[in-house]
């Protein structure tokens, strides 16, 4: 058995200590800090994008759950409700708006989307209450360069880029190209949605949209689509 000297010992001690309790050099540090720079600036862009994804995803899912909401209402209140929603255009990335009628035909709500239902309550008679909305104009839209598009019947485009669809107690739904101010009459001769209304909403210059598609029943759902 081979006996150190003290002083081997001692210096073997010294060397494990000095290596146990050896930290990161100056250099190591900014290297690491360096990495961890270049990491964060490459994740900006993925993070943005995914919160305007987000942002679109929302919206989509907000005037879904609006459209349903009127369906709802209508055959729980026994009372006609409407929908307008408006696309892009120069000042507006697409409002969507819930009103009910509050005026009644031998006491109870009118039930009936055309005539002698009034439409146009808000500016004359205040027989229009609105209940909800969705308001596509804010800070975060804007960021995300969101804009929607409104098509019925499929493949088509609405030209004036405004459109009214009415729910009645029964869960059948009618759809009129509507002016900016609701009118009186408005849904006179109107016929019944045969055909499912297309609500895009999609980011400008990115190739995928958030699509709500409505149809006859009012039963609206979201679908994810890649253009």
């Amino acid at each position: 058995m081979e006996v150190r000297p003290r002083s081997a010992v001692r210096a073997s001690r010294r060397r494990v200590c000095q290596a146990a309790g050896r930290g990161f050099t100056l250099v190591e540090l900014m290297m690491v800090v360096i990495i961890v720079a270049i990491l964060t600036i490459l994740a900006v862009p993925s993070m943005s994008s995914a919160r305007m994804d987000q942002t679109a995803y929302k919206d989509a899912g907000a005037i879904m759950q609006l459209v349903r909401s009127a369906r709802t209402r209508a055959i729980a209140r026994g009372g006609a409700l409407l929908i307008t929603m408006t696309s892009s255009g120069t000042v507006d990335r697409g409002t969507f708006l819930l009103y009910e009628n509050t005026s009644k035909v031998g006491g109870i709500p009118s039930t009936t989307c055309g005539p002698p239902t009034d439409w146009s309550g808000l500016t004359s008679t205040q027989t229009v209450a609105l209940i909800d909305g969705v308001n596509l104009n804010g800070t975060a839209e804007s960021d995300a360069a969101l804009q929607t598009t409104l098509t019925f019947p499929p493949g088509t485009s609405v030209a004036t880029g405004e459109l009214c669809v009415c729910f009645t107690p029964v869960g059948r739904s009618y759809v009129f190209a509507c002016s900016a101010s609701l009118q009186y009459g408005m849904f006179a001769g109107a016929t019944y949605a045969s055909a499912p209304i297309e609500i895009d909403v999609t980011r400008t210059g990115i190739l995928g949209k958030r699509s709500v598609f409505v149809p006859p029943t009012g039963m609206a759902r979201l679908i994810s689509k890649v253009q």
